[in-house]
Parts: structure tokens; C-alpha cells; sequence
């Protein structure tokens, strides 16, 4: 049977080399993107607004693991501590007022974009309350 011009009958061995090497910086790709989406969430994310949440800034000390921080109105005024956890790509933020309403308590839950500039999901309060939010920085 004559040969294809560019095909391999004669080295499957060889094919399957190549196929492992790209299957291997593939995932490598992917662990490089969720590590950087998931590490360094230290900073400030402008968030809410929309969605039932008033417009704030999460300002994140610690972004790893354990989340710590403070909640600020647009002013810069301090309102709530932020304590929460961050797993792989989903976060758990949860501010406790301290100013204003001391007591509440708002949960948001979502999901940190592969890029790590944008967190978002679902909120909830201990008034009963819920919507949506995003955060960018």
C-alpha cells in the first residue's frame, strides 16, 4: 500500500510520545491558571452595587487559604470585618458589620474567574436578604 505524504505507520511509538507531551502541557496550562486565579486575592475588589448588595470594596489582607480583611463604602469608610475561605476557585466571604448595623452579616459565595480579576455569585444575609454580586479589581 503506498505511504500518505505526513503519516506515521511506521512510528506509533514516536505518535505516542507526542500525544503525552501534549496532554502534559495542557495541563500544565490549566494548573498554571487556576493557581494564578486562585492564589494572591489580596487587595481591593470593587464589588456590588448591583444585585441587591450595596456598592463596596472588599479589601483583602490575607488571600490564601484563610481569607481576613475589611468591607468599605465607596467613601472608604470602614463598615465590616471580612473573614471567609478561598478553595481552588471558589471563595466564601462573609462581612460582619461593625459601624452601622452591628450584627448583620452578609455571605457571598461564588467563583474567581480564571484570570483572577473577577469573583461572583450569590449573596445572602442574616435579615433575609439575597442576590447576586461581582467583584473586580
Amino acid at each position: 500500500m503506498p505511504r500518505v505524504a505526513g503519516s506515521s505507520t511506521r512510528c506509533p511509538a514516536l505518535r505516542a510520545v507526542v500525544a503525552v507531551v501534549v496532554a502534559g502541557l495542557a495541563l500544565c496550562a490549566v494548573g498554571s491558571v487556576q493557581a494564578r486565579a486562585a492564589t494572591g486575592l489580596a487587595g481591593t475588589w470593587k464589588c456590588c452595587g448591583a444585585g441587591g448588595a450595596a456598592a463596596q470594596d472588599f479589601v483583602l489582607t490575607s488571600g490564601s487559604g484563610s481569607l481576613r480583611g475589611t468591607a468599605r463604602l465607596p467613601g472608604g469608610r470602614v463598615f465590616a470585618a471580612i473573614t471567609g475561605t478561598r478553595i481552588g476557585l471558589h471563595v466564601k466571604i462573609l462581612t460582619t458589620y461593625n459601624s452601622f448595623s452591628p450584627g448583620y452579616v452578609a455571605t457571598f459565595v461564588g467563583a474567581i474567574s480564571p484570570s483572577g480579576r473577577r469573583m461572583s455569585g450569590t449573596w445572602t444575609s442574616n435579615a433575609h436578604q439575597s442576590g447576586t454580586w461581582t467583584a473586580t479589581r
